[in-house]
Formats: structure tokens, sequence, C-alpha cells
């Protein structure tokens, strides 16, 4: 009988943590600096925990157990961390949170590690993938290609078109706007509407696709472009 207990409590618990990263859930460094953090995932243990707080160069360490702790990855300072299924592919993701974006590390379930993929915006966590209102949605899911969205001062804009290929974000095409202040509206208003396509991650070269001139009332769906458009800004296959 207490075998059977045994075995129905680890089920449980499993039940648990496959579930407990539903929704974003959020870790401050001040609470690592108390006690390291344990996750599952993939039926394999994780940690993170703060190696040294008197520098912020590699103060904090993710650990993989494997009949003891062993070090898989080091990162500076962050405020906190953001643990959630950013990708949707049924395992959890975590990103570190900066002043604008985080740097996500999304895992790899064929070698039980994870993958350091780019910086994505902070404001993409607390969203569902699925709603139009979200500030990151998935527009293919074979091509794994998404765009997110930021606001910032005097109305200003961007959203980026990116794919996600081995777990790395490759940027696609970002559409931006320049607002100017308006009397009338007692406020900012946007001016143009610009796109480019990214042609190089690496040396973050791209070409101007189009200037659009904006002089509505209604803001620019930037949702719609990127559905409509999306293929023609992939890279060309060999």
């Amino acid at each position: 009988m207490i075998k059977y207990k045994i075995i129905f409590l680890l089920a449980f618990v499993l039940v648990i943590c496959g579930n407990a990263f539903s929704q974003t859930k959020e870790l401050s460094f001040e609470s690592l600096e108390k006690v390291p953090y344990k996750f599952i995932v993939n039926k394999t243990q994780f940690r993170i925990r703060v190696y040294d707080t008197s520098d912020y160069k590699n103060s904090l360490v993710l650990e993989k157990y494997k009949t003891k702790w062993i070090v898989v990855d080091t990162f500076d300072y962050h405020r906190a961390i953001y643990f959630k299924d950013f990708n949707y592919d049924g395992f959890v993701d975590f990103g570190l949170l900066d002043k604008w974006e985080s740097e996500v590390c999304l895992f790899n379930p064929t070698k039980n590690l994870y993958v350091k993929s780019g910086f994505y915006s902070d404001a993409s966590f607390d969203d569902d993938l699925h709603t139009d209102t979200s500030h990151m949605q998935l527009v293919d899911k074979n091509e794994q290609v998404y765009f997110d969205y930021l606001d910032y001062k005097r109305e200003e804009w961007y959203s980026t078109l990116f794919q996600i290929k081995n777990y790395k974000r490759i940027e696609l095409g970002v559409i931006d706007n320049e607002t100017k202040y308006s009397e009338k509206d007692s406020g900012y208003i946007t001016t143009k509407v610009i796109v480019h396509k990214i042609l190089n991650n690496d040396d973050g070269n791209e070409k101007l696709i189009q200037e659009i001139k904006w002089n509505k009332d209604e803001e620019f769906d930037y949702s719609k472009y990127w559905k409509n458009n999306w293929q023609k800004f992939l890279p060309q296959k060999n």
C-alpha cells in the first residue's frame, strides 16, 4: 500500500511540474540570493542560483543534475527571470529580464539543454500567443515565423518579424513609425510608417521596402501587414 501511495505522489508531483509554467512565472534576483531555484524539464532537474554578488558578470549560474550538480551556463546580473513555454513546444523556457528586452533561453529536448536564442521584448512574456492584442504572435507554425511589438515614448513603436530556427531568433523585417507633435490633437501623431527587410542578422544590414505616409486617425495595422506579407521576408533557400 505504501509503495502505491509513493507512486501516486510522484505522479502527482510530475503533473504539477508539467503544468507549473502554463502561465508566466517571475523569479526575482533577490529570491535567488536566498535559495537556488530548482525545476524539472523533460525529466531532467535544473537549478538557477546566484554565483557571485560582488560582480555583475557571471553572477547567475544554470546547473544540471547528473549524480551531482554540473554548471552548464552562466549569465550576468538580471533583476528577474521569467519562466514560460515561449515557443509553445511543450517545454519550459526562460528569459532574463533587462530594461527593454530579455535574453531568452529555449529548451532543446534532444540535447536536454538550454540554448541562448537571442533577445526578445519583455512584454512578450505576459502575452497569450494566440490573441490579436498580444505583443508576440505566431504567424506560421511550419516555418516558426512570429512577430512582436513594442511601443515607447512619443507614440513611437516598432514591430519585428522573426523566425525561430534551430532555437535561434533570426530577424526578418522591421516596421516602425515616425511621429510629430500635433497642436490640434494635443499629442504625438504618426506621420510615416517605414518597412525594412533584414538582410543579415550579424551586421544589421537591411533593405528599405516601403515608406508609407500616414495622416489617418486610425493606427497602422502592422499585424495585418505581417500576416499578408511575411513570406516575402524569408531568406531565399539555396
